[in-house]
């Protein structure tokens, strides 16, 4: 460790992380490695000097000087942003200036033409340069117009300003207004103090008008106006009216609470910037279910980036920072409290706000400093805690890693195969995708060695039959390298070999080289349609090895097969192929061995066959692809010979003759031990490796015509073509080419398609078109002509031609229904469906005239042209009614002749209703009844009917409405008609009758109708657990906390069809939900309004006036419970109208501000019904009393932090505020208790004789009530002389005045039970005052004080304050609910609760010694003297140490120690020495080196003319040589200000010399002189010649 003394309070340079995000533009990281010290990565704010600047004054006068340096830093700071603001407000001014006069220059330019801006013109000239002061931007070194532009500047006015805005601008009402206040002050009258009005004067008033007091001085009066003053003057009423106005004006606003005291959790505090609230829509008359909103999960207020603070490069002995950004996501002010890390190698520096108080915006951030001191290159691991409002602290966790080299290299690195006497060179690359590192490659032999120079120096490793190299290489993070391994196989063999990779962090890993020597071989694996046996007698290639057979092919045609040729081992090897003609020998099958192979091959220059690709390279054990091609010239034999070369094979080189290992060709694995690298390249020379035999034959084309002939059948119409199919089928071994002729006589004949190719073994659809003009027969014969063929191929057809012909589309005609006397038409259209004209005429048959009626066409004849459409009315004249039946024929010239049906119906209309009869049922008086009559038209004809007036002798008593009225009955049509009847008495009705006339019929309809009508019926209805012995009652519970609004409801049904009004009210505790104010819709909010929308904070931007759902509760809450009863029942729904067999459901809302159990009715009256009264009861208990700590939360237990403490300190104050929202004065008596872990107590037995908790006066005495005495005898006035005495009155009229005997509290005991929780006592914790009264909606201040104790180790203080409630009497508000309310308080009451927690810790650093031994000295005499002098200063010998606060206190200590050890001062201005030093504060967190000497001087030889002990920590030590040495024990003492004291051994070794004089031999004259301490000796020798 290094021993740089460093200032007072600062630490050593740090290296900062580099951001992780490419697109971050700090530059922080480069500018702390640059400067190093010089560098500052914490910004001070202005709140920072402020701090700094109130802790002046101090006995530091190194943080004065540095205080005021940094307020002269900030203050030229402010100053050039001051100016900076100065210069962009004057610039944005001058802009908009500009603007404005550039579009007042351009709207007089373009008024008066209406296309101007169609144009194109160029704009106008802009004011810019005269709006600005350049003189202003030369001052401050900015450019300006002048700079950039050489044109002189117009001479045109700048534009001028208005004096007064637009909005300041008098109206006419301002103007009345300021009319009279200036004839007020012209005219005599009195001063406005007395009127208590203020008098708004303008800026044009001189300041010379007004007094000292600011009222404008009033002019002088004319006594002879003074009589007439009282005429202007206010009468009291009036003046007293304006004074309660002002007072309202001036009263204190209910404001909104500020919503950063509401906690995430609470209601409407987890609205958050970053998820849209959902909001459910209310429900009324169910019960809100209370597991819904039991369990939420925690809410999100801060968001941390990054989520996971990671430091990934770093080395030993630097410092890295990184910045943890936490940004506000929800919607109101925020604070947090970072807890740091639980580990030493992570620190948190101080947090940066956005602004003041700790308090970070919606949408801000806050920054935190994390720090990394490595002392290792492991990984680390550890987590900050981030605690806030919500209930679930945030954790962050915060990872160190730096990451290992990884090496994409697998653990057997196979080389490949390589031919035996040849060499593979292989090129692996290898990627490091980890940390950076260096590599060392060495022969798993050689490790581990103990030199890697030696091992490494050539850059080659050898591994016979393998090299590698590079021996040694570097690859950081992503890069990669290439290794070559060089493999020379010997013999056929599978060869291993092990080397070692060796990293520079020592990390070692093998990696196995695996190589095989293989000679060359190829074969034949696979060929289409399999390779051919030679046939007995057959003349074969002697040196063939296969035989390959083609089909039978067609002269120039080909055909290709596939063949595979598979290379036996996995060395890729080249080769070419050679066409040899066939040396033909008959094969023996007795002797085949004996046939002799022939030495020179002819090269077959025109064969029939050839293979692709000629040349190539063959895969390692892989399969290549190769087409056989064989195509004839002409009808013949072919037969060739297929050579596969193989180039560049390698000669083997002679093998060893040291005999292998027995066992190693059974197990593929040569003995590598003797193999030595070639050294000259190899012998190469081409091979033979494979022979192939082929042989084909060709033949001629066959190809037939399916069929031969073609009849067609039926026949043709004149103009139009006929299409026949017909095959061509190609027999042949390939594709042959066809053409066909035409004929073009009489007739058109062609075949499709006319020529073409058609593939072989396969057939072709061709079509025979024919058309002929003239009709007749046809036979003809048509001729293809097939290429290679000398006979062409003959087709015969045969077909007959035929005229036109007229069709009709309709299947028949049907007239219908038809009433008598009406005529119908129908529409028959024929079609001529040939392509010539066509003579047609229409008729009906004649056996059918004449009979049924008349039946009309039109047209009745006329000519179709081809393929024409044409449409022919009928009509059909009825005489009788009948069923018409008869047949239609059409006739055509020369042609087909058709036939058509026609029939029609002939009726008059007939109708009826399906029920005569109505029985109405469930019928109320005034009530309307719905029914519906069906009429059904029994004919297929349409008519129409008529409702009459209603008949009866009961028809008065009723009304019936019928809809429709009249209406239209199509064919057999069920038409259903709406009927209402409504009686207005109450009763049987029987004798009512509707008449309903139809058109066509002699007689009306006739509808009988029958009813009995009810009346009003309303039953009530409660839950089942709000009836008691089935009597009605609303219980609200036994438990019901404060602020609660429980909801009960009660069921009101209506058993009949009569809509009835109703009204329900509270008889004692009513309140009325508030109503919105009314206000004209087209009236504007005043200015007021208007500034108060703007100045409220609301959750809904597009209406300012919104609130919040947790705002609008309180305020509704605090609305219902005005009258101040504390507790108010409001019902939903407390008026309406109830519904025909409906079921109205009445919720009533119990609010409550104070406990105490209440009873209410609530009566209901619907119509004409009497009242129904319902018992209301509801028992509220809780503490109305909160403190503003806690007042936004109901779930969150208030808790007082006193936070950690140095023991012997001074006492700290706490202030607390407790909110009263009750509507009655409560008094509170505090109690504390101590919580004790070792207390076995269970109960507290607790007894008080009379009133638990009397009222108190300041100082804690109890004050005892006076006692009233009896009311004197007052005697009445008298007739005679008022408020008199009179003796002749009678005795009756003397009233004597007595007070009731009351009840003497103090005579009674009371004893309580509680569950023990703690013992009463007064230290650590006090409140002030004991009792307190918490005003009617108000609030109370009181002070808690922490005394911490002197301990010697860590305390924890938890205790808890009780304040139990009393009621203070108050007639005036329990007068009218007396009877109605029951209230207990003092110890039956539930007392207010509050947790106190502190902690208490001694007063302790952490000292580091940068010596692992400690504070130890090592000295020598010797160290006084420098060549042989005696220096005059003492010799010093420093060391250092680390102090550190680790606590959360700022620690006061000053140092001292003892001679001969000094300490270094801590002043970085002076560094002087001393023995004590002055008392200085270590902030928490934060460090500084202290160093202490030891001084050697002449004065310590003292203590070796002593004893062995000289006392005071010296001791004189002498080792079995003699050598002396004194040994220095003393300790460094660390003093802090309470009292407490820390010690540090310091421990010191002073060696002392000493010589020893010895001679060489017995007789010699020759002396040693040997020294054998720690300390250099300076001597003289001298003879004394006295001797």
């Amino acid at each position: 460790m290094s021993s740089e003394i460093l200032p007072n309070g600062q630490e050593k340079a740090m290296y900062l992380q580099r951001p992780s995000s490419g697109r971050s533009q700090d530059v922080g990281h480069i500018l702390a490695k640059t400067f190093r010290e010089l560098f500052t990565r914490d910004a001070i704010d202005s709140e920072t000097i402020r701090n700094l600047n109130v802790s002046r004054g101090g006995d530091d006068p190194y943080h004065d000087r540095y205080v005021e340096s940094l307020q002269k830093v900030n203050e030229e700071h402010e100053r050039r942003m001051a100016e900076v603001a100065m210069l962009e407000r004057h610039i944005m001014q001058a802009q908009a200036r500009a603007m404005s006069a550039d579009e007042r220059e351009f709207s007089r330019v373009s008024s008066g033409h209406k296309h101007y801006r169609e144009l194109g013109l160029p704009p106008a000239r802009s004011h810019f340069r005269e709006c600005i002061d350049s003189e202003l931007l030369r001052k401050h070194k900015l450019l300006t117009p002048e700079d950039f532009s050489t044109e002189e500047p117009p001479p045109v006015p700048a534009p001028q300003e208005s004096r007064i805005p637009s909005y300041a601008m008098d109206t006419q009402n301002s103007m009345l207004i300021r009319r009279s206040y200036d004839d007020l002050i012209k005219s005599p009258g009195p001063t406005l103090r007395d009127s208590g009005e203020t008098l708004h004067l303008s800026q044009d008033k001189d300041l010379d008008d007004l007094d000292p007091d600011g009222i404008p001085k009033q002019p002088q009066l004319n006594p002879a106006f003074r009589n007439d003053l009282w005429r202007d003057q206010l009468n009291p009423e009036q003046r007293e009216i304006n004074r309660k106005d002002l007072e309202n004006l001036q009263a204190r606003a209910n404001y909104l609470k500020n919503p950063r005291y509401v906690p995430p959790s609470a209601q409407g505090g987890g609205r958050m910037l970053i998820k849209a609230q959902k909001r459910e829509a209310k429900k009324i008359g169910v019960k809100p279910n209370p597991e819904k909103y039991a369990k939420k999960d925690p809410s999100v207020v801060f968001i941390a980036s990054p989520p996971i603070i990671s430091f990934t490069e770093f080395q030993v002995g630097h410092v890295y920072e990184a910045t943890l950004e936490l940004k506000n996501v929800t919607t109101a002010m925020r604070q947090c409290r970072v807890i740091p890390p639980r580990t030493s190698y992570f620190s948190v520096g101080l947090g940066m706000f956005p602004g003041e108080h700790g308090l970070v915006a919606p949408g801000m951030s806050c920054q935190y400093t994390i720090r990394f001191i490595p002392d290792c290159l492991g990984d680390f691991e550890d987590e900050i805690k981030v605690q806030t409002q919500s209930s679930t602290p945030m954790v962050i966790k915060i990872e160190a890693a730096r990451p290992p080299p990884v090496l994409s290299l697998p653990s057997s690195i196979d080389i490949g195969q390589c031919l035996v006497g040849g060499i593979r060179a292989a090129h692996i690359k290898v990627q490091n995708t980890g940390g950076a590192g260096k590599f060392a490659i060495l022969p798993h032999s050689t490790w581990p060695t103990t030199n890697f120079k030696s091992a490494t120096k050539t850059g080659v490793v050898s591994q016979p039959p393998f090299e590698i190299r590079p021996s040694v290489f570097d690859l950081g993070r992503g890069h990669s390298t290439l290794l070559e391994v060089i493999f020379a196989p010997p013999s056929v063999h599978t060869y291993l070999q092990t080397v070692t990779f060796v990293c520079d962090n020592c990390q070692v890993k093998h990696f196995t080289l695996k190589g095989e020597g293989q000679t060359a071989g190829v074969e034949l694996s696979e060929v289409d349609g399999g390779t051919s046996e030679p046939r007995s007698g057959e003349m074969c290639d002697v040196a063939a090895q296969h035989l390959i057979r083609f089909h039978n092919l067609n002269p120039f045609t080909y055909m290709q097969k596939k063949m595979m040729i598979k290379n036996t081992i996995n060395v890729a090897l080249p080769y070419h192929w050679k066409i040899i003609k066939p040396c033909l020998i008959p094969t023996d099958p007795e002797k085949p061995d004996e046939t002799s192979l022939p030495q020179d091959r002819i090269l077959d220059i025109d064969s029939a066959f050839s293979i692709d690709p000629q040349s190539g390279v063959l895969p390692p054990r892989g399969e290549s692809e190769f087409q056989l091609t064989f195509a004839p010239p002409e009808i013949a034999d072919f037969h060739s010979v297929l050579h596969l070369i193989l180039q560049e094979v390698p000669e083997a080189r002679p093998s060893s003759n040291r005999p292998s290992r027995p066992g190693t060709a059974e197990s593929g694995v040569s003995d590598i031990s003797e193999i030595e690298m070639p050294s000259s390249a190899p012998v190469l020379h081409d091979v033979t490796a494979l022979e192939i035999e082929v042989k084909g034959q060709s033949e001629a084309f066959k190809v037939l015509l399916s069929p031969y002939a073609i009849q067609v059948p039926g026949k043709v119409l004149v103009g139009t073509s006929v299409r026949k199919q017909f095959q061509m089928i190609n027999n042949s071994i390939s594709s042959a080419v066809f053409q066909w002729d035409r004929a073009y006589t009489d007739f058109i004949m062609q075949v499709e398609p006319p020529m073409g190719e058609i593939e072989a073994g396969s057939s072709i659809l061709m079509s025979m078109d024919l058309t002929s003009d003239i009709p007749g027969d046809i036979d003809h014969t048509l001729l293809c002509h097939i290429e290679n063929l000398d006979q062409p191929l003959s087709l015969n057809v045969q077909a007959t031609i035929k005229g036109p012909e007229v069709a009709i589309d309709n299947p028949d005609i049907n007239f219908g229904l038809v009433r008598l006397g009406d005529k119908s038409t129908q529409e028959i259209t024929i079609r001529n469906t040939c392509q010539i004209m066509a003579k047609w005429w229409l008729q009906e048959s004649p056996e059918y005239q004449s009979k049924q009626g008349k039946i009309e066409f039109n047209p009745v004849n006329g000519v179709l042209r081809p393929l024409e459409t044409k449409k022919i009315i009928a009509t059909f004249d009825p005489q009788s009614c009948q069923s018409m039946r008869s047949i239609i024929d059409l006739y055509v010239q020369d042609g087909n002749q058709s036939h058509i049906a026609a029939r029609g119906e002939v009726q008059v209309s007939d109708a009826c209703l399906l029920s005569s009869h109505l029985s109405l049922e469930d019928v109320y008086v005034d009530v309307p009844v719905n029914q519906t009559v069906t009429i059904y038209n029994k004919t297929l004809l349409d008519t129409d009917f008529r409702w009459g007036q209603l008949d009866g002798e009961d028809a008065s008593r009723c009304s019936v409405t019928v809809a429709p009225k009249s209406g239209h009955l199509a064919p057999r049509e069920k038409y259903d008609i709406h009927l209402t009847f409504t009686s207005h008495h109450q009763g049987k009705i029987g004798d009512v009758r509707l008449p309903c006339y139809v058109d066509g019929m002699s007689h009306p309809l006739c509808l009988a109708l029958s009813a009995e009508v009810k009346g009003l019926q309303v039953s009530y209805s409660p839950p089942q657990h709000d009836s008691v012995d089935g009597e009605l009652l609303l219980d609200f519970g036994e438990i019901v906390l404060l602020g609660e609004t429980p909801k009960r409801t009660v069921y009101i049904s209506n058993n009949t069809a009569i809509a009835a009004s109703y009204n329900i009210t509270v008889e004692r505790f009513s309140a009325r939900p508030p109503s919105p104010p009314e206000q004209d819709k087209g009236s504007m909010p005043n200015k007021t309004q208007r500034k108060s929308a703007i100045l409220l904070r609301t959750p809904n931007l597009a209406n300012p006036m919104s609130k919040t759902a947790a705002r609008a509760h309180a305020d509704m809450c605090s609305m219902m419970l005005k009258e101040g009863l504390g507790a108010a029942f409001v019902v939903q729904s407390a008026s309406g109208v109830l519904k025909p067999f409906s079921e109205e459901i009445i919720e009533v809302t119990a609010f409550s501000d104070m406990w105490g159990s209440y009873t209410d009715i609530l009566v209901s009256k619907v119509g004409h019904l009497d009242e129904v009264k319902i018992p209301i009861k509801i028992t509220v208990s809780g503490c109305p009393l909160k403190f503003q700590m806690a007042s936004t939360s109901t779930d969150t237990k208030p808790v007082l932090r006193f936070g950690t403490h140095v023991s012997g300190v001074n006492s700290i104050d706490r202030q607390m505020r407790v909110n009263n929202p009750s509507p009655y004065d409560v008094r509170v008596d505090w109690e504390i208790f101590n919580r004790d872990s070792e207390d076995k107590q269970l109960l507290d037995f607790i007894v008080s004789f009379g009133n638990s908790f009397p009222l108190k006066d300041k100082t804690g005495k109890e004050i005892v009530p006076k006692e009233e005495g009896p009311i004197h005898a007052m005697r009445l006035p008298t007739d005679l002389i008022p408020n008199s005495p009179d003796s002749s009155l009678p005795s009756r009229h003397l009233t004597t005045l007595t007070r009731a005997p009351t009840i003497d509290k103090t005579s009674y005991t009371s004893v309580f039970i509680r569950q023990h929780e703690g013992r009463q006592l007064e230290d650590p914790f006090v409140i002030s005052p004991q009792q307190v009264v918490v005003p009617a909606r108000g609030t109370a201040q009181i002070s808690i004080r922490f005394t911490p104790l002197t301990f010697e180790d860590h305390r924890e203080c938890d205790s808890y304050a009780l304040g139990y409630l009393t009621l203070d009497p108050d007639k005036k508000r329990t007068k009218a609910v007396d009877d109605k309310v029951e209230r207990i308080q003092g110890y039956s009451m539930e007392p207010l609760h509050l947790d106190i927690t502190a902690h208490v810790k001694p007063a302790l650093l952490l000292i580091e010694c940068s010596d692992d031994e400690g504070m130890r000295f090592r000295s020598a005499v010797s160290d006084l003297m420098v060549n042989g002098k005696i220096l005059d200063e003492p010799s010093m010998k420093m060391s250092s140490a680390t102090l550190s606060n680790t606590t959360e206190t700022p620690l006061t200590f000053r140092l001292v120690t003892q001679p001969p050890f000094i300490l270094k001062g801590l002043d970085p201005a002076t560094q002087s020495m001393c023995q004590q030093t002055d008392f200085n504060t270590l902030t928490p967190q934060h460090n500084f080196e202290v160093v202490v000497g030891f001084c050697t001087s002449l004065d310590l030889l003292a203590h070796c003319r002593s004893s062995s002990d000289g006392g005071h920590g010296v001791k004189l030590e002498v080792g079995p040589q003699g050598e002396r040495k004194l040994e220095f024990h003393s300790d460094m003492v660390v003093q802090f200000n309470n009292g407490t004291k820390q010690t540090l051994p310091l421990h010191a070794t002073l060696a002392i010399p000493q010589m020893e004089l010895s001679k060489t031999e017995e007789r010699s004259q020759e002396f040693i002189v040997s020294n054998s301490m720690a300390s250099h000796t300076y001597w003289t020798a001298s003879i004394n010649k006295e001797k």
